[in-house]
């Protein structure tokens, strides 16, 4: 247990991310109800991408995602 936590811990330091896999899907609501936003973050959850989907269904926003070097660029704009 105390070894798993260290090793992500340990990835996200190491990625250069400003956010990482736990924080990413919580911040998207607050991108989306300013239409717009962008961060970076080590990992792509399936949390993070349920909850972009469950979004586009109440605001009119949209994701976009792009990797680079193993970090991955969460952006959101209005449709």
């Amino acid at each position: 247990m105390v070894g798993e936590v260290v090793n992500l811990a340990e990835d996200f330091l190491v990625s250069g991310a400003a956010i990482d896999r736990f924080l990413a899907d919580q911040l998207l609501i607050y991108m989306a109800i300013s239409k717009a936003g962008y961060y970076t973050t080590n990992e792509l959850s399936s949390h993070l991408l349920t909850n972009m989907e469950i979004i586009k269904k109440f605001l009119d926003v949209n994701f976009s995602m792009e990797q680079d070097a193993g970090v991955y660029k969460v952006s959101c704009h209005s449709v």
